[in-house]
């Protein structure tokens, strides 16, 4: 009898345990329990967030955090979306060395999307960085879903993924947390953590 009880007692500990660390790892993997509430925004601001996150699902970034960031992943993000989206007006042809955006573009950028200065994590000598060309892919592009207001004044956003060239195919999901950034005298968002899950 003794054994019995004392296994039942270990049963209902482990349980415990199990629903503890279940309800931990929602809190911390969302960030939210009791530091966020749900919040309603408007079509356009839902829509100026789901093109904000764009800039990066665009580029196939699938993991981010600014603790954590390191200069290939801000050069890279900001290469390859300028490629794609200034490529008339930032990249230059340089010869057999193929093509170059200029620091100034690729710092520009980095301010713009994570608000971060790109001078302090490159080398003060780099004048730009050259590349030979880019792979074409499919262009993925985030549906933002719902939004959280979090204690902190931050944003912790749900989104879903679609192929721009059928947006009918929903695929994936997007969990993403920003702060507002104000950009040469525009209201945005700047990048804090992303998680792209296809």
């Amino acid at each position: 009898m003794a054994k019995e009880k004392s296994g039942k007692k270990n049963g209902i500990y482990l349980i415990f345990v199990f629903v503890f660390m279940l309800f931990s790892f929602q809190a911390y993997s969302l960030e939210l329990g009791n530091t966020a509430e749900e919040i309603k925004v408007s079509s356009d601001e839902m829509a100026k967030i789901s093109l904000f996150l764009s800039n990066f699902t665009e580029v196939r970034m699938k993991k981010f955090d600014v603790n954590s960031v390191t200069s290939s992943e801000l050069v890279d993000f900001s290469m390859e979306h300028n490629y794609l989206n200034n490529k008339k007006t930032r990249v230059k042809d340089v010869g057999k060395a193929g093509q170059m955006i200029a620091r100034e573009d690729l710092e520009e950028s980095v301010k713009k999307y994570f608000d971060l200065e790109l001078a302090d994590y490159i080398d003060a000598n780099c004048s730009g960085y050259t590349f030979k060309t880019y792979n074409k892919h499919n262009i993925i592009y985030v549906k933002a879903i719902k939004v959280y207001e979090m204690d902190n004044g931050n944003f912790y956003i749900k989104g879903k993924l679609y192929d721009v060239e059928n947006k009918s195919k929903i695929f994936g999901s997007v969990d993403a947390i920003v702060k507002k950034h104000n950009f040469k005298g525009k209201e945005s968002y700047a990048l804090i953590e992303l998680l792209v899950k296809e």
